[in-house]
């Protein structure tokens, strides 16, 4: 088991659908807010709403623990760890992905152009990064989770939203 993400841009209500959980997964989709993340979902997505999307990427962000020690090399980029932006949020890059659930919810548009926002402008520190010390491999998988981020909150951006499944 592990942490699944779909992004999705160019959502559109399908307001001729009628909401039931028998509908085509390959052409709708609809989406919660995480109960302990209200505001993450934002103010232009519905809940328990179907929508159309015009296009959907998906990716395996890692098992838990394994996007756990990724998201604790975000962290690290940054100059902080999980734990300190758990116990205090505050405003600054990335903290509304590294202080989010590692398991279910939705991030909605306005927070998608934020941290997309977040990913350019740390793209070439992130490039450089080695949360891993000398282990080459796990620092380039680390980089590649980074750019996949990156491209599924561009899309979340344009009329998305980014689903944590």
């Amino acid at each position: 088991m592990g942490l699944d993400i779909t992004a999705y841009q160019g959502l559109k209500e399908d307001a001729d659908k009628p909401m039931t959980d028998d509908y085509d997964y390959d052409t709708h989709v609809r989406f919660w807010s995480n109960s302990d993340f209200p505001k993450h979902i934002g103010e232009k997505l519905k809940e328990r709403t179907l929508y159309t999307f015009q296009h959907r990427l998906g990716f395996r962000a890692g098992s838990y623990s394994g996007y756990n020690q990724w998201r604790e090399g975000l962290a690290k980029l940054i100059g902080t760890t999980c734990g300190r932006l758990w116990d205090n949020p505050q405003p600054g890059p990335f903290v509304e992905l590294l202080n989010f659930s590692d398991c279910e919810g939705t991030i909605g548009p306005e927070l998608c152009a934020k941290l997309y926002r977040d990913f350019v402008d740390h793209k070439d520190k992130a490039e450089k990064h080695e949360p891993y010390g000398a282990d080459t491999e796990a620092n380039a998988w680390w980089v590649e989770n980074y750019n996949h981020w990156l491209h599924a909150f561009e899309m979340g951006m344009q009329d998305g939203a980014v689903d944590f499944h």
